[in-house]
């Protein structure tokens, strides 16, 4: 379906050289090497694209899918308002170089002769477009572009048809330069604050931390999945908030569960309470402070509470879009939730 899509290819081979420092990249070094909002909003052509949170997919999550030779993987991901598409690039990163391709070969022998493998980007690459066999049918075009043991791939559905490969060739050499800068410490990540740290929930037996860091304001609206991104971001916008800390975790009793931790600094307790009371009403809220329950629309529990001049938020879901989040999600919350709320009203007074 890729080669019916796309009439012509101008050949051309990227720059590129195998860093074999890709088999010891960390977590936050693949983080930092994903795209910046300005960056897809400029590849794609569009302001209207908005960032997601990401996923750190580091074990234990999804510890018995997860093969012997893949380390970890992050996702980011990022949508376009007003239409259905998606931009997605995740970056795995194997054991060895020898993993990584016997990947792209078992890719290469699913895909068939619909593949293509050029125009070249790193050391292999595979482009692969198929329409989804799903009710909405988008376009879902794919470069999986291997740089020693890393696989990155990138990933566009759309509404309007195939991406132009040359256009997903030189997305891709873009992003695997960021890439490269990164594991030649070029770019460096930049650790949270220790103060940051004392704002996400406590270490306990309940939930394992992968991955935490400080995102812009917009990718608040995909976490609580908001029909209106840009009037709910402008909630938190409008009382001077430009990012959130937020901390990606692994649910202890089920690992193919996922929890997702926010915390929103606010100026003061009486702005945190107004947007509480805005957002949520006033009616909605415990006496202790906490709304929390499961959301029949998104199959996900959630709980939101103010701690001070705090708003923090949980949720518990699936790592598979498609499926509900499980039960084994009700009581570590529970336990979480509060010794949460414990050491936040700690820290703030």
């Amino acid at each position: 379906m890729l080669a019916a899509a796309v009439i012509a290819l101008v050949a051309f081979t990227a720059c590129t050289r195998t860093s074999p420092k890709s088999a010891t990249a960390t977590p936050i070094q693949m983080y930092t090497a994903g795209p910046t909002l300005q960056q897809v909003r400029t590849s794609l052509g569009a302001d209207s694209w908005w960032p997601g949170a990401p996923s750190f997919r580091v074990r234990p999550l999804d510890l018995e899918l997860t093969p012997e030779d893949l380390r970890f993987s992050v996702n980011q991901h990022y949508l376009r308002l007003g239409s259905p598409d998606t931009f997605n690039v995740d970056y795995s990163v194997f054991t060895t170089s020898t993993a990584a391709t016997r990947r792209m070969t078992t890719l290469s022998t699913n895909f068939g002769t619909s593949a293509q493998t050029t125009p070249k980007v790193g050391d292999q690459t595979i482009y692969y477009g198929e329409k989804l066999a799903t009710t909405t049918a988008l376009y879902d075009t794919l470069a999986f572009v291997r740089l020693g043991s890393l696989i990155m791939t990138v990933e566009l559905k759309q509404a309007s048809g195939f991406a132009d490969i040359n256009r997903l060739a030189s997305i891709s050499k873009s992003l695997l330069s960021r890439v490269q800068d990164v594991l030649a410490n070029k770019v460096k990540p930049s650790p949270l604050a220790q103060t940051d740290d004392s704002l996400l929930p406590p270490p306990g037996t309940d939930i394992t931390l992968l991955g935490a860091a400080r995102l812009p304001i917009e990718a608040s609206a995909d976490l609580f999945h908001s029909a209106a991104p840009e009037a709910f971001a402008g909630t938190f916008t409008d009382f001077g908030l430009k990012d959130f800390l937020y901390g990606d975790y692994a649910l202890d009793a089920d690992f193919h569960m996922e929890v997702k931790a926010a915390v929103f600094n606010f100026g003061s307790v009486s702005e945190a309470t107004t947007w509480l009371d805005t957002v949520f009403g006033a009616a909605n809220i415990g006496q202790d402070g906490v709304v929390a329950g499961y959301n029949d629309v998104t199959r996900e529990y959630n709980a939101y509470f103010i701690a001070g001049s705090h708003i923090a938020w949980l949720i518990c879901s699936s790592t598979a879009s498609t499926e509900a989040a499980s039960r084994a999600c009700e009581t570590p919350l529970n336990r979480v939730i509060p010794a949460w709320h414990f050491t936040l009203i700690k820290v703030t007074s």
